[in-house]
Parts: C-alpha cells; sequence; structure tokens
C-alpha cells in the first residue's frame, strides 16, 4: 500500500470513530495523531480537502484551506463525517 493510501486510510479510520464531532477540534485531534504516523499538518490537510465534499465527496464535510488565513470547516449540518462512498472506502 502507497503512503497516500495509508495515510487516507488513517483519516478516514480516525474521522469514523468521531461521529456529532464534526468540527475543526477534531482536525487538531486528527493531526496530533497524525504525527504519531510521520504524518504532517500540511500533508492531512491537502488530503482532507482532496475528501471532502466539494472534491471526492467522501466525507460529509468541505474544507477551505488556506495556509495564511487558517483552516475553514463547513460542516454542511452533518453529524458524522464519511458519506456512504467513504464508509465504502474503508
Amino acid at each position: 500500500m502507497e503512503f497516500e493510501d495509508r495515510m487516507r486510510e488513517f483519516i478516514l479510520s480516525f474521522l469514523e470513530t468521531q461521529p456529532n464531532q464534526v468540527n475543526l477540534k477534531t482536525v487538531q485531534k486528527l493531526i496530533d495523531y497524525g504525527k504519531n504516523n510521520n504524518y504532517r499538518a500540511p500533508r492531512i490537510l491537502n488530503e482532507l480537502a482532496k475528501l471532502d465534499q466539494k472534491h471526492e465527496q467522501v466525507l460529509t464535510a468541505t474544507f477551505d484551506i488556506d495556509f495564511v488565513d487558517g483552516v475553514k470547516l463547513f460542516d454542511n449540518h452533518a453529524t458524522k463525517w464519511l458519506t456512504p462512498k467513504g464508509e465504502a472506502y474503508l
């Protein structure tokens, strides 16, 4: 399995365990846990943006990432992170 695939699986597996926590605090926890697996914050954020509702539609939320102004999360009133497509991916 390639590095990107392992990171993607790590991200989705973590987020799946965080129901009713679709917020930036959970993203910060994800980044903190990612550091233990040698995943740097910019790579995690870029992957989240690829997976979001606006792009691959694996996540229920949409991310707007600006490395100057920070990260904006549009939760779309979601109560879970993964879409059915995301659940199927896992």
